[in-house]
């Protein structure tokens, strides 16, 4: 059965019982991390993943995400003391690799070892991806917020197909972007979702933007959602919008 950030279960049915397993799902799905030497290792990898988007293993956008949505999982269930720096580069190419996986695209384990000044042997590579997926409690399917943005777009004021596709582009690059923030952590990503489309949405169509606003805040009440636009926009911006 095949994976996307935006079919994460692969259903193919009723939207309305789609929605309801996707709100129920996301629950199991979030992530918080509060301690420093984790924080510490979540950037050093985050900042691996990242670079992985380029040449020479030019890994797609999607698998970075998800590879970042695997890492953070495993760090929320398991708490990390190691420092060393050999550790951050470890985890991200087992994460990278079980996302490849998952999407089903081409992930060279020589062409990023090729990049760092340490090397792995598969088979501790394939024991460090059996602890993350046990972790995980098997559950690769990860909720991420692309799979809650048509459901907010349906909510938009416009029959124009290209507005349509212009908000969702925009708020995409938005979830792509900010996924190294660790402010993000503590939310839903049907929350997340929700925050991205709010700042597309007053960014590339102020006219509709209140009914939209009002729209979407009442899927969950306003105050989860105007926390991270608060983060999304610029102070001087959000003040005039609160």
């Amino acid at each position: 059965m095949g994976y996307s950030l935006e079919n994460p279960l692969d259903y193919s049915g009723d939207d309305g019982k789609l929605l309801v397993a996707l709100f129920a799902a996301e629950v199991d799905h979030d992530a918080d991390i509060s301690d420093e030497p984790t924080d510490s290792v979540r950037r050093d990898a985050v900042a691996q993943i990242r670079k992985a988007v380029e040449p020479p293993c030019s890994v797609g956008p999607a698998t970075a995400y998800l590879a970042v949505t695997y890492l953070d999982r495993f760090l929320t269930k398991r708490v990390t003391q190691v420092k060393q720096p050999w550790f951050a580069v470890f985890l991200s190419l087992a994460c990278l690799s079980l996302a490849s996986k998952m999407l089903d695209h081409g992930f060279s384990v020589a062409e990023f070892q090729a990049t760092q000044p340490f090397q792995f042997m598969p088979q501790t590579i394939e024991r460090l991806q059996y602890l993350i997926l046990e972790s995980l409690g098997w559950r690769m399917r990860s909720i991420t917020p692309f799979a809650f943005l048509d459901y907010f777009l349906s909510s938009f004021p416009s029959t124009d197909p290209r507005q349509v596709q212009d908000l969702k582009d925009r708020a995409s690059k938005t979830l792509f972007q900010v996924q190294t923030e660790e402010t993000l952590l503590g939310f839903k990503p049907s929350v997340i979702a929700a925050s991205a489309l709010h700042f597309a949405a007053f960014d590339l169509f102020p006219a509709q933007y209140p009914d939209f606003e009002s729209a979407v805040s009442s899927s969950f009440g306003f105050d989860p959602v105007i926390d991270l636009v608060s983060f999304f926009l610029p102070p001087e911006v959000f003040s005039g919008i609160r």
